[in-house]
């Protein structure tokens, strides 16, 4: 016997474990986090990236909107940026300008959150969210213009395969300070 969850309570299940991810990875003080040094995969990295994957995740099926950068609807861009900015991590408002600013990393290292570009010879046309990467499977999440946000193996997809210029590190892109708990 299986048991199905229904579509509707999805997001709300996503939702309910983000809130536990953002219990469970609450960091220490304020000047912690202004000082912090990093270190490769801390647990405070950990963390973030996958407060940011399961994030990016509460918005899945939504739809494709030109120029969209709200629930209403997403483009490529739109979405990475909303995403980022709820932990404080400004984005430009273009795949291209998201690429200048961000630190390449290695196709074989890339780690969930991690910003994933496509294009043709440096010139970035659309941009998604690293959410997993085990055994062959590399997956993203990102605004399709067909499909609506959706989560997808790009090894799996010629279209994205042909496309794959760059992988930049989530962390390499600078966090504003958390101003909340001032």
């Amino acid at each position: 016997m299986t048991f199905a969850i229904p579509k509707s309570w999805t997001k709300y299940l996503l939702l309910a474990l983000t809130a536990m991810f953002f219990t469970s990875c609450a960091t220490g003080s304020q000047a912690s986090r202004e000082h912090k040094v990093q270190r490769k995969d801390s647990a405070e990295e950990k963390c973030l990236r996958q407060q940011v994957v399961n994030y990016a995740r509460l918005y899945l099926n939504k739809p494709y909107r030109k120029g969209g950068k709200d629930q209403k609807g997403f483009d490529c861009s739109g979405f990475v940026g909303y995403v980022l900015r709820n932990y404080n991590i400004p984005m430009a408002a273009s795949a291209q300008e998201m690429y200048k600013e961000g630190v390449e990393v290695d196709i074989e290292k890339v780690k969930p959150g991690d910003i994933v570009f496509f294009g043709a010879r440096n010139r970035m046309n659309h941009v998604g969210i690293i959410t997993e990467r085990s055994g062959k499977a590399l997956m993203m999440i990102h605004s399709s213009s067909s499909r609506g946000v959706i989560e997808e193996d790009i090894h799996k997809s010629d279209y994205w395969l042909k496309r794959l210029q760059s992988v930049h590190s989530l962390m390499s892109y600078p966090r504003l300070k958390d101003t909340a708990s001032k």
